[in-house]
């Protein structure tokens, strides 16, 4: 009754039926070569997919017997029908989640190792394999300490602790190699569980970032550097977000307005505050040209710093779009130009000084040079009048020497 029942039929619907009529037509013609089998060896187990009477696909464990007669001749099959669909998609699904583990863990970016309670190897994924610089390419089975000797008692320790239960991580940490060679790790440890809630083993994640931290610190030295020359030339820097009226601002731009970072909200209005009331306007203006003439602008400004001293700034400012023509960012730059300004007005003075004493002397001299040509004149007349009298007194002279 159980077997009409899993598939559906009713006795007198199967009696005096073969049995393979039952079956999903690609296993027929298997079922008839291996009943051949079956006949001459007396027992079979096997297992056919059939069809019950509403047309639904069944996974059938066949297990059957020869009964004979007396002469030795066959008689008669005593089978045991087993439906096994749903253990058989259990299995699969579990084969198929296996499968998939397996796959997320060989093309993970991070190298992960999945070890029993002995600590030996049931999973491994090929980065793993790479990043330590494994010769042996199937560890699976091992121990994980047969792989690596020479393993630091830190992380032997790590592992007793995951067995227990715990988590362990690190963010930055230092590895080094059998060569002496120095690579940075982040990595964590963690227990896996059984269906029952013990404890089956370890899961190690890590991941190799020896080049992040470099870049990390090759930025830093440049932030450093940067920092640096900004404070020397006196000159700031700052990118804004107006969409979520974000200003982020140097070290040295903050210092030029008499303020530290802790005293810097981080919004537009902070800074405006330190521009001179006279000249918000204009610096809006020169900021909004930017934008629409899609340049950088450049011009001078006063601000007041948070003591009350008033600087100068030279004030730099360009848009920044994104692809389809937004402005999305404005960045720019302050220079502290109180001192140079301070040098150019009194270069300035000492021109407008030495113009006027140049001037002055030129107007002496003139002067000078028209009393001379006075005199000279004078002279000439002087001369003049004495020569005419010479002559006269000859005149003179040679008149009395003839009337003698």
């Amino acid at each position: 009754q159980k077997w009409l029942n899993t598939l559906g039929y009713k006795k007198e619907e199967v009696l005096g039926r073969w049995f393979g009529d039952f079956l999903c037509p690609e296993y027929v013609e298997t079922f008839r070569q291996c009943f051949s089998i079956f006949k001459e060896q007396g027992h079979i187990q096997s297992e056919f997919e059939m069809l019950t009477k509403d047309g639904q696909r069944l996974v059938i464990d066949f297990e059957g017997t020869i009964a004979y007669n007396s002469q030795g001749e066959f008689k008669q099959t005593h089978c045991i029908l087993k439906d096994v669909t749903e253990q058989r998609k259990a299995e699969k699904a579990l084969a198929h989640s296996h499968d998939l583990m397996r796959y997320i863990i060989e093309h993970n970016r991070g190298a992960v190792a999945v070890h029993d309670r002995d600590l030996k190897y049931l999973y491994v994924s090929q980065r793993y394999i790479e990043d330590y610089k494994i010769k042996e390419k199937d560890i699976i089975g091992k121990h994980h300490y047969d792989v690596f000797p020479d393993l630091p008692q830190k992380w032997r320790e790590v592992h007793q602790k995951a067995l227990m239960g715990e988590v362990s991580s690190a963010e930055n940490d230092p590895y080094v190699r059998d060569d002496g060679s120095l690579d940075w790790t982040r990595w964590e440890c963690r227990p896996w569980y059984e269906s029952d809630g013990t404890i089956g083993g370890i899961i190690v994640y890590t991941e190799v970032i020896t080049d992040r931290v470099k870049l990390l610190e090759d930025f830093k030295e440049k932030e450093r550097n940067l920092r640096m020359a900004q404070e020397i030339a006196h000159v700031g820097s700052f990118d804004y977000d107006p969409a979520s009226d974000k200003l982020e601002c140097s070290d040295e731009g903050l210092n030029i307005c008499g303020i530290t970072r802790m005293e810097f909200s981080g919004k537009l209005d902070a800074i405006i505050q330190f521009i001179h009331p006279e000249d918000r306007e204009y610096a809006l203006r020169i900021s909004l040209n930017a934008i629409s003439e899609k340049k950088v602008n450049r011009s001078e400004l006063r601000i007041i710093r948070k003591d009350g001293e008033e600087r100068i700034v030279d004030f730099r400012v360009g848009p920044v779009f994104d692809g389809n023509g937004n402005c999305v960012r404005t960045t720019g730059t302050i220079m502290d130009i109180t001192e140079r300004k301070k040098s150019e007005d009194e270069l300035l003075q000492l021109k407008n000084d030495l113009e006027l004493k140049v001037k002055e002397r030129t107007a002496e001299l003139e002067e000078k040079v028209q009393k001379l040509a006075r005199s000279q004149k004078a002279m000439l007349y002087m001369v003049e009048d004495l020569n005419r009298v010479t002559s006269e007194l000859k005149e003179e002279r040679r008149k009395l020497e003839i009337s003698n």
